[in-house]
């Protein structure tokens, strides 16, 4: 195959975005891997061409592969840009539950305030999946208010095992 056509074969399999296309190679190679470690060698590489793609790929756009979009916001989520916020919170309330999952979980991963009303919206959402990442990303917030609602969580959640989630982790601060 000519390296024009790969790029071309890149292109519509990301949803034909213009930020940083055709995916560099070796990007391309770690989102298509079923393990995580390449990813995070890109993550540790941390290279700015890599961050502007992979924000590429956080769209509803129906063309781009919702599990190379999942695998973004896990990189996304361990960069450490809290730039990226607004993207995520732009295409949250359209994704499916696993999307959303790994979206609350990249804004969990970032730990900035930016990030704390974004997940705190989900705290009651009716996945309790949803919830339980909700959970996890507050405890990584360091902020009061992500301790008061962890604290609501686990007093109110319908959920018993939600509620005992949030409690170990309130117990943890």
């Amino acid at each position: 195959m000519r390296l024009e056509d790969e790029h071309l074969r890149r292109r519509q399999r990301y949803g034909g975005k213009e930020v940083n296309l055709p995916l560099p190679d070796e990007l391309a190679r770690a989102l298509e891997a079923e393990e995580a470690e390449k990813l995070n060698e890109i993550i540790r590489a941390h290279r700015e061409g890599d961050f502007e793609s992979l924000r590429g790929l956080v769209s509803t756009d129906p063309s781009v592969d919702k599990g190379y979009r999942n695998k973004a916001l896990y990189a996304l989520g361990r960069w450490g840009n809290p730039s990226v916020i607004p993207d995520i919170e732009r295409v949250l309330p359209e994704l499916d539950e696993t999307g959303r999952i790994a979206a609350i979980d990249a804004l969990g991963q970032l730990g900035a305030k930016q990030a704390l009303d974004v997940v705190a919206r989900y705290s009651s959402d009716p996945a309790p999946q949803i919830r339980k990442a909700v959970v996890l990303a507050l405890s990584r917030i360091n902020a009061p208010e992500a301790q008061t609602r962890l604290h609501e969580m686990a007093n109110g959640d319908p959920e018993e095992w939600i509620r005992g989630l949030a409690a170990r982790h309130l117990e943890k601060r």
